[in-house]
């Protein structure tokens, strides 16, 4: 499985996007992932789906306010992918060293798992 953080931040299969960093800070990074359970989902294509999940990670790595921001149009996609998000941990972002809250997104695409 991959990741793949956007906001100039490279880890392996979603993709995490936020404001660019300044030079001394660094944005958050996924510790651990649980991988989606799509098995009640009808996706049509096989794995033809992709949400962009929006959330708060806070000060010790641990996901909040986790939300759709864009929909795959396919509520049992969406709400899969909200679950999996919601149980991910994180190294916080961190701003000359001293761990900070973000705001995050990240792609979650059936073409992946």
């Amino acid at each position: 499985m991959k990741i793949l953080a956007t906001a100039l931040f490279a880890i392996p299969l979603l993709v995490a996007a936020q404001s660019a960093p300044s030079n001394n800070t660094a944005g958050p990074t996924v510790l651990k992932q649980k991988d989606p359970d799509f098995g009640q989902c009808s996706l049509g294509k096989p794995g033809h789906a992709a949400a962009l999940v929006a959330l708060d990670v806070d000060a010790k790595g641990m996901p909040h306010n986790v939300v759709i921001d864009k929909t795959s149009g396919n509520t049992c996609f969406d709400n899969a992918s909200v679950t999996a998000v919601e149980h991910y941990t994180f190294r916080p972002a961190a701003r000359s060293g001293t761990p900070i809250a973000s705001h995050i997104r990240i792609a979650v695409d059936a073409t992946r798992y």
